[in-house]
Formats: structure tokens, C-alpha cells, sequence
């Protein structure tokens, strides 16, 4: 399967940006989930800590889910 995308630059230079560099922003988001859980699970010993931090990964994973990309991100 090939897929093409068209984009009418400059008018779409930012929807250009975005598809041009989404993988980038996966990947970013991908390790920022990894280290924050592998922390989790190994580095922070505070209860109090490891509530706070599991709240902002659960309010990103809420962001994912909402704009239909978690499954993208969870691969």
C-alpha cells in the first residue's frame, strides 16, 4: 500500500510541518512513557512522588486517547 499526501504550501506549511515530523513526536512521546514508567517501577520510592507523577502520565494518556492516537503511541 502506498498513501500520498498533498498539501498547498504555503497556505498548509504547518499541517506540512506536523505530517512531516509526527514520528518525531511519537518517539518522543513513546520514551517520555517508558522512562517515566520504568521510574515508577524502579526509582521513585515516595508514595507521594509516584502518585503525582502517575497522574501525569495517566492525564497524557487521556490526551492520546482524546485525539485518537494512543493506539499510534502504544505500539
Amino acid at each position: 500500500m502506498k498513501a500520498i499526501l498533498k498539501f498547498d504550501l504555503p497556505e498548509e506549511q504547518e499541517e506540512f510541518e506536523s505530517a512531516q515530523r509526527g514520528r518525531y513526536v511519537i518517539g518522543a512521546v513513546r520514551r517520555y512513557l517508558d522512562n517515566t514508567r520504568r521510574k515508577l517501577k524502579h526509582t521513585i520510592a515516595d508514595d507521594d512522588e509516584a502518585r503525582i507523577v502517575q497522574r501525569c502520565v495517566d492525564e497524557l494518556c487521556e490526551c492520546l486517547e482524546t485525539y485518537d492516537v494512543a493506539d499510534v503511541v502504544h505500539r
